[in-house]
């Protein structure tokens, strides 16, 4: 990468901000659902790449985590680029 090109992308790397939204919602039978999206932000408001963490506690003591990695494309919208879900159950032995 040229000096102009490195100058280029450290300045539009200090426009991005960080946003953080958290949201929970406890269903009747004691579920919680915890949805955290954390997005990086360019000065025209527009979102260029989302963290989204969603944790689901089940009554049983089973605990299911997905998180997603996404960027914007060339038309601004977020494609996913990388996902992992974890399933723990009541029991399951930590390695």
């Amino acid at each position: 990468m040229s000096d102009a090109q490195g100058e280029h992308q450290e300045a539009e790397d200090a426009t991005l901000e960080t946003e953080e939204v958290v949201t929970v919602d406890v269903e009747e039978d004691g579920t919680i659902v915890v949805d955290d999206v954390v997005a990086e932000v360019d000065a025209e408001g527009n979102v260029v790449a989302a963290d989204e963490l969603i944790e689901i506690d089940m009554p049983d003591g089973t605990v299911i985590v997905d998180e997603t990695f996404s960027v914007a494309d060339d038309q601004g919208e977020l494609t996913a680029i990388d996902e992992e879900t974890e399933v723990v159950t009541p029991g399951d032995s930590e390695t």
